[in-house]
Parts: C-alpha cells; structure tokens; sequence
C-alpha cells in the first residue's frame, strides 16, 4: 500500500486552503465487485498526495513541487511541465466499503481500489 493518504468520510469542501493548479486525468472503472480510479500523477511524492473518500465523491488532490529539480541562475526558455497544487473532485453514486480501500502508485499513475458494500436485499 502506498504511504499516501486515505481517509474515509469527509465532508467534500472541508480543509481546502489552497488553489489547484491543474486537475489530473483519470479513469474511473467499475465491476460488479469494486471501482477503480486511475490518475496521472507523474512527479509527484507519494507523500505529496491525499485521497479523500467521501459517501459519493472521491477526491484527489496533492502538489507537485519544483524544489531540487532546477538550478539557481536557470532561466526557463520552454515551460510546459505543470507545478503546483493538484485537485480533483470524482462524484461516486456506488456505496463504498472503507475498510477494504487500497492504494498504489507506480510509474506516475495513482490507482485506487475501492471495493463495494454489499446490498443485501
């Protein structure tokens, strides 16, 4: 499992003191066992990202730093990497089991497993 962050039931706009920079792409899969959400995330730390999962949101967000990868006196003659704060805000309609939530980040790619609850009819 990864070192990120997951907590479980929160509210969807609490604890957002900053602006994001850019969204990550993602996919969002589902089967009739479980979602999985994969987000491109290259160049990020996984301790630099936090998964929030809400009762119908799931919410990515995290930042890519600059620090140690340029050089004092550099001057920048093409600029298109991204840096900053990264948000991202997936609405869920599928009741999750918390318990069974796992991460992992390889290659750049953030994918999180998220089995369902059960419906018992």
């Amino acid at each position: 499992m990864s070192k990120a962050i997951v907590r479980r039931k929160v509210k969807v706009h609490e604890d957002l003191d900053f602006f994001p920079t850019f969204e990550p792409d993602v996919d969002l899969v589902e089967s009739k066992d479980y979602l999985r959400l994969l987000a491109d995330m290259p160049g990020f730390d996984r301790e630099d990202m936090d998964v929030l999962v809400g009762d119908d949101t799931i919410i990515i967000r995290g930042e890519r730093k600059a620090e140690g990868i340029y050089n004092h006196g550099e001057e920048f003659r093409i600029l298109e990497r991204k840096m900053g704060k990264v948000y991202r805000e997936i609405p869920i309609t599928t009741r999750i089991r918390t318990d069974g939530i796992q991460l992992y980040y390889e290659d750049g790619v953030l994918v999180v497993h998220l089995p369902k609850e059960e419906v018992i009819h």
